[in-house]
C-alpha cells in the first residue's frame, strides 16, 4: 500500500456515497427506498468525513514518521547524546520518551518542534540532569506551533525579566487598545509585528512558563525607550494626545527555566543579568509610573 492509499480509499467511499444518494434522488422507483435510506447515507457520509478521513490522514503521517524513525531519528538523537559520558547514559523514563515520540510522529517535519522533543528525550537520557525532563514539558510542546516555538526559544534564552507594555485609552485596565507588546525584532532590526504575539504570550503565561504583571515595572532608566518606535504606539498616536502606556514585566518562572534547560534553549549554568524591579507603594493610585526618567 502506498502512503496516500488510505486517503484514496476514504475519498472513494465519499464519492460512492454521493453517487448512491444522487440515484435515490433522481430515480422515481428508488424514491421511497431513498427516503428510508437517506438518513443512513447521511450518517455514512458524515462518518467518512469526521472519522475515516482524519484517521487516514493520521495513518499517512505515521507512515512518513516510520521513514523518519528508520533513516534519521537514531542519528539525530545520537548527535544530542554524544557528549554524555557513557556512565551517565540511561534509558529515558517512558513517561517522557513515550509521549515525546508520539508527539514527534506529527511534528518531525517542523524543525523547531522536533528539536524540542529530541532535546527532551536527550535530557531524559542524561543521568546527571534527567530529573529536569518533566513529563509536563511534552504537553507544553504539544500546545505550541512551529512559529511560536522559534519565538519562545529566543525569549527563553534571554533575560529573566522583560519589559512589556499595554497601550490604553485611559489608566483603566479595561480600556486596552494593544496588549502584550514586547521589543521583538526581525533579523533586519526592524520591529516584528503580528497579532499572534499577544496570543502567544498569553499562552506561555497559561502554560506556566512566564508570569505577567502590570503591578510592577523595570526601574532601569531606558527599559521602555523602545516603545515609542513600535508601530503599535505610532498607530494610536494622535495629534493632540499620546497613548497611555501601562508598563509591566514578563518574568520567566522556575518552571520556565527548567523547561528551557530541558529543551536545550539554555544550560543550567547560564544566568541572566538581574534587572532591578520597581514595585509601587501599596497606596499608589496607579501601577503606572509616568514620571521623568522612569
Amino acid at each position: 500500500m502506498t502512503h496516500d492509499q488510505p486517503l484514496k480509499n476514504a475519498k472513494a467511499i465519499v464519492n460512492l456515497t454521493t453517487d448512491i444518494m444522487q440515484i435515490a434522488k433522481e430515480n422515481p422507483d428508488a424514491q421511497e427506498a431513498g427516503q428510508y435510506a437517506a438518513k443512513s447515507l447521511r450518517i455514512v457520509a458524515q462518518t467518512v468525513h469526521t472519522v475515516l478521513l482524519p484517521l487516514a490522514a493520521a495513518n499517512f503521517a505515521i507512515l512518513h514518521f516510520a521513514d523518519y524513525m528508520k533513516n534519521k531519528f537514531e542519528k539525530e538523537l545520537a548527535d544530542l547524546t554524544g557528549t554524555i559520558p557513557p556512565e551517565n547514559l540511561i534509558s529515558p523514563k517512558s513517561s517522557v520518551a513515550g509521549p515525546a515520540i508520539q508527539g514527534l510522529a506529527f511534528t518531525h517535519e517542523e524543525q523547531s518542534l522536533k528539536d524540542m522533543y529530541l532535546n527532551l528525550i536527550a535530557t531524559a537520557m542524561d543521568g546527571r540532569i534527567s530529573k529536569r525532563a518533566h513529563p509536563a514539558f511534552v504537553e507544553i510542546v504539544k500546545q505550541i506551533d512551529g512559529r511560536e516555538a522559534d519565538t519562545l526559544r529566543s525569549l527563553l534564552r534571554g533575560s529573566e525579566m522583560l519589559a512589556i507594555v499595554e497601550i490604553r485609552t485611559s489608566e483603566s485596565a479595561w480600556n486596552v487598545l494593544e496588549r502584550n507588546i514586547i521589543d521583538l525584532k526581525r533579523p533586519s532590526g526592524e520591529p516584528a509585528v503580528s497579532p499572534e504575539y499577544a496570543v502567544w504570550i498569553d499562552n506561555w503565561v497559561r502554560l506556566g512558563l512566564f508570569e505577567l504583571t502590570f503591578m510592577s515595572f523595570l526601574s532601569s532608566p531606558h527599559a521602555y525607550d523602545w516603545v515609542e518606535s513600535r508601530p503599535e504606539y505610532q498607530l494610536h498616536k494622535g495629534d493632540n494626545a499620546l497613548p497611555i502606556l501601562a508598563k509591566g514585566v514578563l518574568k520567566r518562572t522556575s518552571f520556565g527555566d527548567q523547561f528551557a534547560e530541558a529543551i536545550g534553549a539554555r544550560t543550567a549554568q547560564a544566568t541572566a543579568g538581574q534587572i532591578p524591579l520597581f514595585r509601587p507603594e501599596p497606596r499608589a493610585k496607579t501601577p503606572i509610573d509616568n514620571s521623568p526618567g522612569s
